[in-house]
């Protein structure tokens, strides 16, 4: 049985006063444990303070050698922030980006997630496919609670889709519940080849967001 692929997922202490150390000390500390490490800059407030202080360039500048670097990022940053995050993906060569996850409610304690996130964040998913060019895979995630759901995050540009409330609605077999259906899907879709590959992405545009939307970010 081949091994299970282990990412490790960082962010840095509410009250830290070296942002850009605390990303490093991780990476440095997963170094030999991980097969991917992620830079997860999706909690509204990290993302904030990363944004306004240009930590993620500076994190990026000063990585080390090592595991392959995704960036996690939130359906709550509008469009500007989003070019910043993947132009800076494209220009460090990331290795992926994972799009996206709870949504901060102004004046709310904590975060959405689960099915109230599926369309905001595919959409945001969708507006990321777009903007990398193929430069790199995105894995999709936010809201999926069926293989509908699964399958639309690849139209919108996923390669890979990950899954966490759908888990405590449905239990550990929803991932082969999934993949059943997405199997399904692919047998019955008018693709020439049917391979996922022609899948991914086929709906980006359709998904983004609208131009009203764009015109306001």
């Amino acid at each position: 049985m081949d091994s299970i692929p282990i990412g490790v997922s960082l962010g840095f202490n509410s009250d830290s006063d070296d942002i850009v150390q605390d990303f490093v000390r991780g990476y440095n500390l997963f170094t030999f444990e991980a097969d991917y490490i992620v830079l997860n800059v999706s909690c509204p407030n990290v993302y904030l303070r990363v944004n306004n202080d240009h930590c993620l360039q500076r994190v990026l500048e000063t990585l080390p050698l090592g595991p392959p670097v995704l960036i996690k990022i939130s359906p709550s940053i509008d469009m500007r922030g989003l070019d910043r995050i993947v132009d800076l993906a494209k220009e460090f060569e990331v290795d992926g980006m994972i799009v996206s996850n709870t949504h901060h409610i102004e004046g709310a304690t904590g975060s959405w997630s689960g099915r109230e996130l599926f369309q905001r964040s595919t959409k945001m998913l969708a507006e990321t496919y777009i903007r990398a060019e193929g430069k790199f895979p995105i894995i999709g995630v936010g809201g999926v609670m069926s293989a509908d759901d699964a399958w639309t995050k690849l139209e919108a540009g996923a390669s890979l889709v990950q899954v966490l409330t759908g888990f405590v609605y449905h239990g550990l077999d929803f991932a082969n519940e999934l993949k059943a259906g997405i199997v399904e899907r692919l047998s019955k879709a008018s693709f020439p080849r049917r391979t996922l590959s022609q899948v991914i992405g086929s709906r980006a545009k359709e998904l983004r967001y609208d131009s009203g939307y764009l015109r306001g970010c």
